[in-house]
């Protein structure tokens, strides 16, 4: 992940609290500057991020709306129901989500924000790499959004080891050396697999990590 990108990433637990999956909405957002004022909110890049939280019994909505930038009012981008991390783009045109609904399953989705569109990157990984091996199901993996490429022409997605169902060590290792680790360059435009790579970009961050 380059600075500017790694800058932008941002995990949302603190203001969101934590309780299913993502998606978009249509309800109108509040109209008057005292409202949005009152509505927790944080800063990405030169957007601002607004949190609308409700209670609907069996654990708590998240109505993330977006502002700044030439978007007034705020607009209503998504609603998740757990946690969320955000990572903006190197040229601001794009947000790429992880959205953990659950302990064992997140949903990486890449935001257009010239139209606003939505497209689930890491499901297009997931694919992937699963046409191309026999994994055994007690594998458990998972897609994770990592960074942009410094054109913005494309998004990384690693693919990652979650968790082993079984219950004996020696079973585990053995299924565990079955794993590959994998990153995918998705395209931004058209969620179209670009290449398969066996190792981090060097302008990602797990490459700076090793």
């Amino acid at each position: 992940m380059n600075s500017r990108s790694m800058v932008a990433s941002i995990c949302l637990c603190c203001l969101l609290g934590c309780s299913k999956g993502g998606s978009t909405n249509k309800e109108p957002a509040p109209t008057s500057k005292a409202s949005w004022d009152s509505i927790p909110s944080m800063m990405l890049g030169p957007f601002r991020v607004y949190e609308k939280t409700e209670d609907f019994g069996g654990g708590m909505e998240h109505k993330l709306y977006l502002g700044g930038k030439n978007i007034a009012p705020p607009k209503l981008f998504y609603t998740h129901y757990r946690a969320l991390d955000i990572i903006l783009s190197n040229t601001e045109k794009y947000l790429l989500l992880n959205d953990s609904p659950a302990t064992k399953a997140n949903i990486v989705v890449l935001v257009n924000l010239d139209s606003w569109r939505q497209k689930n990157v890491g499901e297009v990984a997931l694919k992937a790499y699963r046409n191309k091996r026999n994994l055994d199901p007690r594998l458990w993996i998972l897609p994770e959004g990592k960074s942009f490429s410094p054109d913005d022409r494309c998004v990384l997605v690693e693919i990652v080891l979650h968790y082993i169902s079984t219950s004996e060590a020696a079973s585990a290792n053995e299924l565990a050396m079955q794993f590959e680790k994998s990153w995918y360059l998705i395209d931004a435009e058209n969620a179209s697999v670009v290449a398969e790579l066996t190792e981090a970009p060097p302008w990602s961050n797990d490459a700076r990590r090793d």
